[in-house]
């Protein structure tokens, strides 16, 4: 059901944001140099992996399975990873479109295995599952979802993921040039209840240790007062297994 309200956007159905020239800066620098320097979301994957390795002390010289959904062309999280945790990479999945798998420079690496779906991913067991501002993105979440707790991450993060204290809903997010507004892009995206994706991840032996609400720029154009505004935010969910 189209959600009508008055604003800039004629309906929830067709969800407006700007682009600022953030991503095409952000996917190919794939380069931070120290901690101080990380972003909020590479911070909170730095905690974790401390965690991993400081309070589990039999597992020194364990490898870790990494598994990445939008793992974008700079493949910024694969750098990171190997700048901390050096020699105990073990392999590196990273998911994306085509386009950019094809476009990668990690490629080709020995512990590298990029591809357009998870479903071609056949591990038994990875170690950190991560996904940055993605999990919306995709046609079937909970499809998806299901089948990366099927392998058992210890550890999830999953950020910048757009949720609702409603009923959920699919709508189409156009990217407007800055400028001239000008629609340069369009995308369907999920708008998921929260308490149903959270409960997915309990109901499979998993604890919520982080969550952080956040308010997106990309909804500022909807009145405070509109009742979606209200039922809105964007969140950001570390889970742990529960041993």
């Amino acid at each position: 059901m189209t959600k009508y309200y008055k604003g800039r956007v004629d309906c929830i159905d067709k969800l407006k944001t700007h682009d600022t020239g953030y991503y095409e800066s952000h996917n190919n620098d794939p380069d931070n140099n120290t901690v101080t320097e990380l972003s909020k979301y590479e911070k909170l994957l730095h905690s974790s992996l401390k965690e991993f390795y400081i309070k589990n002390p039999d597992r020194p010289g364990k490898k870790l399975k990494f598994l990445e959904l939008g793992c974008e062309a700079g493949c910024k999280t694969y750098s990171f990873l190997t700048k901390f945790i050096h020699k105990y990479l073990d392999v590196y999945y990273g998911v994306d479109l085509p386009g950019i798998i094809k476009l990668s420079h990690i490629k080709n690496n020995k512990n590298v295995f990029l591809t357009d779906t998870v479903f071609n991913i056949k591990e038994k067991t990875i170690d950190i599952f991560y996904a940055n501002a993605v999990i919306n993105y995709l046609k079937n979440p909970y499809t998806d979802l299901t089948h990366i707790l099927n392998m058992s991450p210890e550890y999830i993060h999953i950020h910048r993921t757009h949720c609702t204290t409603g009923d959920e809903f699919a709508t189409l997010q156009l990217t407007l040039n800055d400028t001239t507004e000008e629609v340069i892009n369009q995308v369907g995206m999920w708008f998921l209840n929260i308490k149903k994706l959270v409960d997915l991840f309990e109901l499979n032996n998993y604890e919520l240790v982080y969550l952080e609400k956040e308010r997106d720029r990309t909804l500022w154009d909807i009145p405070k007062n509109n009742e979606y505004w209200k039922q809105y935010s964007r969140n950001n969910f570390i889970f742990r297994k529960i041993k």
